[in-house]
């Protein structure tokens, strides 16, 4: 047949005596077979076998109609009551198959179509159920899964939030101390040999005094200021940690002298421009220490160690350069752990002694007062150098117990000179902790009171740096102890940083030229000069001077000439402990 022919299959005559025709819904399908043309039927039951569908008598609806005639005879209505029915129900009908065969588009088709051999689809009538239970489940499982990430999400942000904060510094935003174990731990390993990791300690000078006189707002300020200056002048290669109160470190690895030379410079060139807080130009210095180790089997717990005892060494040379560990330094250490791990017990037990060194009053001819100065000698060490428990004693904390044990120790040592010629007095060194603490002149009242000293007979030596802090609170705290009726005395006068502004502004009685202007006195023409101008700005003042470290009769005769009547020094005597200084003058 032409192309565009349609074929409607209507019935089915056999060709041979005693053949059965096809059912009506089976002759589509055997015409189907036989031709590709568009094959067409007017039953519903042949969409599915062949035919292309369209409206159909529709089986089904015949059917269900036929059936509602039935019951309503079976109820006992007449037929003549039951309406004729003269249209044939009808089906739209397609089948999907032929449609996509022949080529036509299933959206295309009359509104109400009804396709058969559609592909399966959940949007189907029969699936909304089953759709609407499974978009449910699906739905609840998107909903988990986003809890669960977003969860992991907030928990890996609170994990890496928690880790930040135990491994960096919430004032300057360096690593901690727990932070620059983490460095030390994560160090790669070495590339090349020789390769090594260099561990710089710098502690910040007088801090304390800075929190003492400005108030720690101040310091905290200070430290972030610091810690701005690191992350400026360090780069990549350099971790920086803040692994204490003052205390900083600097990590890098290093290959070699130059690297090392490159960090000592960097160090060097950290503080040498001040520290502008709150529009204040602060200097401040620093004490290095470095301690060097190699990369490969790196022992970070001896590398921090030895990196502080070199810091500390520093503070005690009071020396600005990067000083490097060895073995020195560690028996160093190791000695000023047994002085600091015996103090508080010495001092306890009085171990540390009272001696005085008598100051002479070279026109009068007597004593014009003594020096009381400490004297420690230890069971395993022997005598220790005062500077050495001293700085100890400030370190850990113990200075304030010192320097009351000596206070009172003196006092009563003092008594037997009361009545002795000249009235002389008795000169005892007090730290910057003392002068700035609050209870420091009522610790001072009792001392006198329960000794019986009178506190005109008392001088109180403090040296020029002291002096140097909060002016508001300085003046307060010597007007104070002034009011008390004890004098104050500038120890080491020359130099700190000598003022004739703090000489005038506080109530100072009494300066004491240091020892290193007398020691080469009778060579040096400008050391007779410096003596001379500060007995003269002295005696304008009406100040009394005293001259430390006279060691020779000729030292002492320039001195006379110069106007020095009180002088001090081996040229005299030696420091003796006061008991002797009692019984000789019984």
């Amino acid at each position: 047949m032409p192309e565009g022919t349609l074929v409607f299959a209507l019935g089915s005559i056999p060709v041979r005596d005693g053949e059965l025709p096809l059912e009506p819904e089976l002759v589509p399908a055997y015409v189907r077979a036989r031709t590709a043309l568009p094959v067409y039927s007017d039953l519903d039951m042949a969409v599915g076998h062949g035919a292309v569908g369209g409206y159909l008598n529709s089986g089904l609806e015949t059917g269900r109609l036929q059936a509602a005639m039935a019951r309503r005879i079976l109820a006992g209505e007449a037929a003549s009551a039951i309406p004729v029915v003269h249209d044939t129900p009808l089906a739209l009908l397609f089948d999907n198959a032929e449609l996509r065969r022949l080529g036509v588009d299933p959206r295309r088709l009359p509104e109400g179509s009804t396709l058969v051999n559609a592909p399966p689809s959940i949007f189907a009538r029969e699936y909304r159920t089953q759709l609407f239970f499974i978009v449910v489940v699906v739905l609840l499982l998107v909903l988990v899964v986003a809890v669960l990430m977003v969860r992991g999400i907030m928990q890996a942000a609170r994990q890496r939030a928690l880790h930040h904060q135990a491994t960096h510094d919430e004032l300057t935003g360096l690593h901690n101390r727990s932070g620059l174990a983490g460095l030390l731990h994560a160090l790669p390993q070495p590339g090349g040999e020789g390769e090594q990791v260099a561990l710089v300690m710098l502690g910040l000078n007088r801090f304390k005094l800075v929190n003492d006189t400005h108030g720690h707002a101040f310091g905290d300020r200070v430290l972030v200021a610091v810690a701005e200056r690191l992350r400026q002048r360090c780069g990549t290669r350099e971790a920086l940690v803040r692994f204490s109160g003052d205390a900083f470190v600097v990590m890098a690895r290093v290959h070699g002298e130059d690297d090392l030379a490159r960090l000592r410079g960097l160090c060097d060139a950290l503080f040498q421009q001040p520290f502008l807080i709150n529009g204040r130009r602060i200097p401040i210095t620093a004490a290095f220490g470095m301690s060097t180790a190699p990369l490969q089997g790196l022992a970070s717990e001896r590398l921090l160690r030895e990196a502080d005892a070199a810091m500390y060494e520093a503070k005690r040379n009071r020396s600005t350069a990067v000083v490097a560990f060895d073995s020195a330094i560690h028996e160093r250490a190791v000695r000023q752990f047994q002085i600091e791990a015996s103090l508080p017990e010495a001092i306890a037990r009085g171990e540390i002694e009272v001696y005085y060194q008598s100051i002479h009053d070279v026109r009068r001819g007597c004593i014009a007062g003594f020096e009381a100065l400490a004297r420690w000698r230890h069971p395993e060490l022997g005598w220790i150098p005062p500077p050495e428990f001293v700085r100890a004693a400030v370190e850990t904390g113990h200075i304030g117990a010192l320097t009351q044990r000596i206070l009172r120790s003196a006092c009563e040592a003092f008594l037997a000179h009361l009545d002795a010629p000249c009235e002389p007095y008795l000169a005892v060194n007090v730290s910057v902790s003392d002068i700035y603490a609050s209870d420091f002149p009522a610790q001072l009242a009792q001392t006198l009171s329960e000794a019986g000293m009178p506190p005109r007979r008392l001088v109180l030596e403090v040296t020029e740096d002291m002096l140097l802090g909060d002016q508001q609170h300085v003046a307060a705290a010597l007007e104070q102890l002034h009011r008390q009726g004890v004098r104050i005395a500038i120890d080491d006068f020359g130099t700190g940083y000598s003022s004739m502004g703090y000489l005038s502004h506080y109530q100072v009685n009494l300066i004491k030229i240091d020892q290193s202007f007398v020691r080469r006195i009778l060579d040096s023409a400008p050391d007779r000069k410096i003596v001379r101008a500060i007995v003269s700005m002295a005696g304008d003042l009406e100040l009394g001077v005293v001259v430390e470290g006279v060691e020779t009769a000729g030292q002492i005769e320039l001195l006379r000439g110069l106007g020095c009547e009180l002088l001090q020094g081996y040229a005299f005597s030696r420091p003796r402990p006061a008991a002797e200084w009692a019984a000789a003058g019984r």
